[in-house]
């Protein structure tokens, strides 16, 4: 099977003792509409290294906040309010998770999400992200803060993005100005 490697991303690459360049490419396959991740030994995208071309079918999603805005004012990570965002991981990998996140508050405030394994009930370690932070002079701030996390799972979950601010109220806007959004893409 062809494909386009214009259609590609190189995630890692590097090379070994004697020289052998290697690495791993990311690809859409346009036809199959699936992402592929391939390992290059010498210009040849092998599954591991030796054997014919593999072709993995990846998942991904996204999800938008519901509505307009949501109020935070929880001072301890929950839920947003009125608009959870729930992503379903649908089995066991690694997944790359994203989320761009539209915040507004006013002094003095700091907002901050974290990954939440709805399914078993936990916070994810070491997933918290700050949103916005406001200094005293500075008034209201308004970012969309792009997020990333890198996490593997055992099996299928249910992952929330949980949200908390430090002091008064802070908002999570999804308008034309600027969109709220978590999402994944499953990279093995």
């Amino acid at each position: 099977m062809a494909f386009n490697l214009g259609a590609s991303s190189r995630v890692r690459s590097g090379a070994l003792p004697d020289g052998t360049v290697t690495g791993q490419i990311l690809y859409w396959d346009n036809v199959l509409k699936v992402w592929t991740l391939l390992n290059e030994v010498d210009g040849q995208f092998l599954k591991g290294l030796s054997g014919k071309p593999a072709y993995v079918p990846f998942s991904s999603g996204q999800v938008v906040l519901g509505g307009a805005s949501a109020t935070l004012t929880s001072s301890t990570y929950a839920a947003i309010p009125t608009y959870p965002l729930t992503l379903a991981l649908p089995s066991a990998g690694t997944y790359f998770i994203f989320a761009n996140v539209r915040g507004v508050g006013s002094y003095p405030n700091y907002t901050s999400v974290e990954l939440y394994d709805f399914t078993n009930t936990a916070a994810i370690p070491n997933s918290e992200r700050s949103v916005g932070y406001s200094q005293s002079g500075v008034g209201f701030f308004y970012p969309t803060a792009p997020l990333n996390w890198l996490i593997t799972t055992a099996g299928a979950i249910s992952l929330r993005l949980y949200a908390k601010v430090y002091s008064g109220t802070s908002i999570i806007y999804n308008d034309s100005d600027g969109r709220t959004v978590f999402g994944y893409i499953q990279i093995a």
